[in-house]
């Protein structure tokens, strides 16, 4: 008996079939609510403490966020006419681009890309010129984006969804990393090793709270160069273009499932008010299995430095000395230079050791527990067919490259014949938390 398991890749609709005579199969996904919000109750729930127009500057998440960016600027136009002549801020953090801008910025905005032409503009963290605005309490230099301070009324429009070491996505990451300096985004990652980071975890984690600190900073300097400015940040519980949930602050909004409050930060924010309807659809009880497949769907799955944050979810559930198989498309290869040039030294551990033992640098917090899997005894595959086509296994380091999933599992299933296998297949596992019994 076979059984499939279909997920949406960066390619389209694809498929795995597994034979579940051979092995234990369970199957884990994110749920899916009964209820979800129509136009009418998001317009109503769209209350800004501005008439957004011209002189408006919408801060939105890049090509690695699942949010519905362009759902959310229809809908606010058609509660405020000129919501479409403001001006656009692709948050990027320190991703990089993955082809020309017009392409991403077509890509991004959909429909709306001509409304916006011309006005849309995307981070560098790198080059671009930014303000300082102060230190954290736990060192973190914060740095931002000039473009912020040239606008009164900001609107900063993300999605919450679990993040392996921040916490939660949404809120305050519009800013830090979103359009922070390179400088300011290392800093802060930097807390990534520290103890206390994970998937869901805010009290107590150190990143977490950091990211909180520099919100504030943010917020209070861009205050002091422009007494009447206000950043509203409007975020969304979603999957593709469905909504969820909504939170719009800093002004009150009715809904039936809305949240508001002020900005950004977990104690000041109304995006921590959606964090028990993300724990009801992203997360997951399982047993802990012998084999875990983690797929990473779009638009996480476009490279392998997305597509490996499932690792973290999903370890939980892998037992000792047990199997991970990513299921990623990578179109875009393996990822940013700081990781792709770390992970191309973890082909041999004693490098990889050496070079995390020095100075921090972006992108060596992905290797922690990845290493430490391995040295239990654990494997780590990847299947990727796109990885193969742009350059075999060069550069993947620890990672053993398939390019069809049928391999890579028989090869996994050789590691354990005891007779009694058990597979865990984890769908949209960049996003969903798996916990054990």
């Amino acid at each position: 008996m076979k059984t499939k398991i279909s997920y949406k890749s960066a390619k389209g609709e694809q498929e795995i079939t597994i034979d579940s005579q051979r092995v234990n199969i369970e199957v884990v996904s994110p749920s899916v609510p009964t209820t979800k919000l129509d136009d009418t109750q998001i317009i109503d729930s769209l209350i800004l403490p501005f008439e957004p127009g011209k002189e408006t500057l919408y801060i939105i998440n890049d090509l690695d966020r699942p949010t519905p960016t362009v759902r959310l600027l229809t809908l606010l136009e058609r509660r405020y006419p000129k919501a479409l002549s403001g001006d656009v801020l692709v948050a990027t953090g320190a991703h990089k681009l993955d082809s020309s801008v017009e392409d991403v910025g077509k890509r991004l905005l959909g429909g709306l890309y001509d409304a916006f032409f011309g006005r849309i503009f995307f981070h560098d963290s790198r080059n671009d010129p930014t303000v300082l605005v102060g230190k954290t309490p736990r060192g973190t230099v914060v740095e931002v984006s000039q473009r912020l301070f040239e606008y009164e009324k900001v609107v900063a429009i993300g999605s919450v969804e679990p993040h392996w070491f921040a916490g939660y996505t949404g809120g305050r990451k519009s800013l830090v990393p979103g359009i922070a300096s390179f400088e300011t985004i290392r800093q802060n990652h930097s807390l990534a090793l520290a103890d206390g980071v994970g998937p869901l975890r805010t009290s107590g984690n150190p990143l977490y709270e950091d990211l909180d600190d520099a919100a504030d900073l943010v917020i209070s300097g861009l205050k002091k160069k422009r007494v009447n400015s206000t950043i509203v940040s409007v975020n969304t519980i979603s999957k593709d273009d469905d909504i969820y949930g909504l939170s719009n602050g800093p002004v009150l909004a009715n809904g039936p499932v809305l949240a508001n409050g002020p900005i950004l930060g977990a104690k000041k924010t109304s995006i921590s008010s959606l964090f028990d309807k993300v724990n009801e659809i992203y997360i997951k009880k399982a047993k802990p299995a012998d084999i875990v497949v983690a797929i990473a769907e779009a638009p996480m799955d476009r490279d392998l430095y997305q597509a490996m944050k499932s690792f973290e979810n999903v370890r939980d559930a892998i037992k000792r000395g047990g199997s991970y198989i990513l299921v990623a498309t990578c179109i875009d290869g393996i990822g940013p230079p700081h990781f792709a040039q770390t992970m191309a030294l973890s082909a041999d551990r004693s490098d990889l050791e050496n070079r995390l033992s020095g100075e921090y640098q972006l992108g060596d917090h992905k290797f922690k527990n990845p290493l430490e899997f391995i040295k239990d005894g654990g494997t780590i595959s990847v299947v990727s067919e796109e990885l193969l086509k742009i350059g075999g296994t060069d550069g993947v380091g620890f990672t053993r490259v398939f390019d069809n999933f049928d391999d890579a599992l028989e090869t996994e299933m050789r590691r354990h014949d005891s007779g009694d296998v058990n597979v865990l297949v984890v769908k949209d596992a960049v996003n969903l938390v798996v916990m054990r019994y």
